[in-house]
């Protein structure tokens, strides 16, 4: 079973394979199911700063954090979905921002940590 430090360096790799294709217009044949498009590259850009955030940030993190993730995961999940079925984004891109979605929301339920002193006896 991947951790979800692995996971977030998996996801990363991808988008990171993704966003240089479109900046850099490599012909490596993804290039063919990605968009080209600034905005998508501004949202690949912002997700990729989130991510690596996520490997810095040590849990439990803060509330606001974890609803921030929380939204921003359903978001970015809705969207691609709709955007893919309505044929406005790439099958690629689809995925990625799927696979980003997937890490933000497992991110945001972080189960709580206890320690020593927060068990409740038995």
């Amino acid at each position: 079973m991947f951790s979800t430090k692995t996971t977030i360096v998996i996801v990363a790799a991808a988008l990171t394979t993704v966003l240089a294709t479109s900046i850099f217009h490599l012909e490596n044949g993804i290039h063919y199911f990605i968009s080209m498009s600034a905005v998508y590259n501004a949202v690949r850009v912002g997700a990729l700063l989130v991510l690596v955030s996520l490997l810095f940030i040590k849990p439990p993190r803060s509330i606001l954090m974890r609803l921030f993730l929380g939204a921003t995961g359903i978001m970015l999940h809705i969207g691609s979905v709709y955007l893919l079925l309505g044929y406005a984004m790439n099958l690629v891109d689809a995925f990625v921002f799927m696979a980003v979605a997937v890490v933000f929301m497992v991110e945001a339920l972080e189960p709580q940590t206890i320690t020593g002193d927060e068990r409740v006896p038995a």
